[in-house]
C-alpha cells in the first residue's frame, strides 16, 4: 500500500505523517521535528513543517524537559533550520516547561550566528527560566565574550538577577573575567561568530 511505498523509498516525513505526524516516540518522548530540528536536517524540517507538523510542539519526558524544536536546532547551531522555522507566531521565542528559549540555548553552546539571528527577529532577551537564568547569564557562563558583548549590545538586562540572587556581573568567573566583566560594560566592540566558550556551563 502506499505507507509501505513510502517505507521502501525512505520517504521518513511521509511515513511519520501516516503514523500521525505530531506524535511523540515512545523511547526518546521527541516528536519528527525535534529530531529533525536537532539533526540538523533542512529538508526534512521543511517537509515536516509543509506535511502540517506543529511547530509548537514540546518534546515529552524528564531529560528533555518540554523543549521546543527551535531550542533543539539553536542547542545544535543549526541556523538554517531556525530560518525555516519562522512561520506565524515566532518559534524562536517559545519556551520550554522550565522557561528555557532557544536563546538561552544558543548562548549555552556558544552558537554566535544562532544567538544573532535570534537578535535580529527582536526576540525577548531578558526572558528567565525556573532557576531565574538568562541567555546573557548562560553567556558567561560559558565564558563567551563574543556572544556577552553582542547580547548586551542588543539590549540584554545585566542587572537582572537569578534565584540565587546573582546577576550576570557575579557570575564572571575564570580566565576571561575581565573581558567578560569589560563586554559586560559595553567596552568589547569586536564581535566575531562568537563560537565556542568554557566546558562546565549548564547545558539547555
Amino acid at each position: 500500500d502506499a505507507d509501505d511505498d513510502a517505507t521502501r523509498r525512505g520517504d521518513e516525513s511521509r511515513v511519520n505523517l501516516a503514523m500521525g505526524i505530531n506524535d511523540h516516540d515512545t523511547f526518546t518522548g521527541l516528536a519528527p521535528l525535534h529530531k529533525a530540528a536537532a539533526d540538523g536536517d533542512l529538508e526534512k524540517v521543511i517537509a515536516l513543517l509543509d506535511d502540517g507538523a506543529d511547530g509548537n510542539i514540546r518534546a515529552c519526558g524528564e531529560s528533555n524537559a518540554g523543549k521546543t524544536a527551535a531550542m533543539f536546532a539553536a542547542s545544535g547551531g543549526h541556523v538554517d533550520v531556525l530560518k525555516a522555522m519562522q512561520r506565524g507566531p515566532s518559534l524562536l521565542d517559545l519556551t520550554a516547561e522550565d522557561g528555557g528559549t532557544p536563546a538561552m540555548s544558543a548562548a549555552a553552546h556558544g552558537f554566535g550566528d544562532v544567538l544573532q539571528l535570534i537578535i535580529d527577529k527582536k526576540c525577548n532577551l531578558n526572558a528567565q527560566d525556573e532557576d531565574g537564568w538568562t541567555a546573557l547569564m548562560y553567556a558567561v557562563c560559558a565564558g563567551n565574550v563574543e556572544n556577552v558583548a553582542r547580547l548586551v549590545a542588543a539590549g540584554a538586562d545585566v542587572k537582572i538577577k537569578n534565584k540565587d540572587g546573582d546577576d550576570a556581573k557575579k557570575l564572571a568567573t575564570g580566565k576571561n573575567k575581565d573581558k567578560l566583566l569589560a563586554a559586560l560594560r559595553g567596552k568589547l566592540d569586536s564581535i566575531g561568530e562568537g563560537k565556542g566558550g568554557k566546558k562546565g556551563c549548564v547545558i539547555m
